[in-house]
């Protein structure tokens, strides 16, 4: 099982992106969830959301609502995934350019590039999230669109603001498959997020390098096998 998004967010992450975006400016203490609290269902979502193409687990991690210890565990798998997958996308497209991030295995045959002009990654989501239905009952909240009727994302009012069930995030609660998911998905995070440094130092010449070294991190029990077949094709490849 990998990592699932919210439907709204994929949604937004779907619209244009244009290769020539400005660098993001770099986070700091004002922007901090810790600093923010969502006084809306709608808010929550957005900054969940913007904080979702970011690369920090810190950023993202406070916008969910767990309901239990196995949940929070999992939050935590999913928010490193999350934001790693991010970090390295972005690392890679910076090194070798959008031809080299679809070479990269994100599960999609043409990805996107990352998105780094934060201004115009607002304005993006304020057009798809005017459109949200909300409905409030007390504490609880679900929000959907119209291009999605029938996936509604469910939120908390806490004394922290509002925020997005896991539950919602993951469309799973059951506790055997929150276990699977923890098992399956563990490694993903720390994997993008080493593997994205390394590319960002300029450690691999090529995007076959950065695949296997991505692999061995999330396989290191096949590490001999990856390394094997690399020394055999590297004749060829000096050819």
């Amino acid at each position: 099982m990998r990592p699932l998004t919210l439907s709204l967010l994929a949604l937004a992450l779907a619209l244009p992106c244009g290769a020539a975006d400005k660098p993001a400016a770099k986070s700091d203490a004002s922007t901090s969830p810790t600093k923010r609290k969502a006084d809306t269902p709608v808010a929550a979502m957005r900054a969940m959301m913007l904080d979702g193409e970011a690369n920090d687990p810190k950023l993202l991690r406070p916008w969910i609502w767990t309901a239990n210890d196995l949940e929070a565990e999992a939050a935590d798998v999913w928010a490193g995934s999350m934001t790693g997958q991010q970090r390295l996308k972005k690392a890679v497209y910076e090194r070798f350019g959008a031809e080299g991030l679809k070479r990269m295995d994100f599960g999609s045959k043409d990805p996107r590039p990352p998105r780094t002009d934060r201004a115009k990654a607002e304005a993006e989501l304020d057009a798809v999230l005017k459109d949200a239905v909300v409905k409030v009952d007390g504490d609880k909240a679900t929000v959907t669109h119209p291009k999605q009727p029938g996936e509604a994302v469910e939120l908390r009012k806490t004394d922290e603001g509002w925020k997005v069930t896991f539950a919602s995030t993951l469309r799973e609660s059951r506790p055997e498959r929150l276990k699977e998911y923890i098992r399956l998905n563990k490694r993903w995070g720390p994997s993008f997020h080493d593997t994205a440094e390394e590319v960002a130092a300029g450690k691999f010449e090529s995007v076959e390098e950065v695949n296997q070294s991505l692999t061995v991190r999330l396989h290191p029990e096949d590490a001999a096998l990856y390394k094997g077949a690399a020394k055999a094709r590297k004749p060829e490849q000096r050819r």
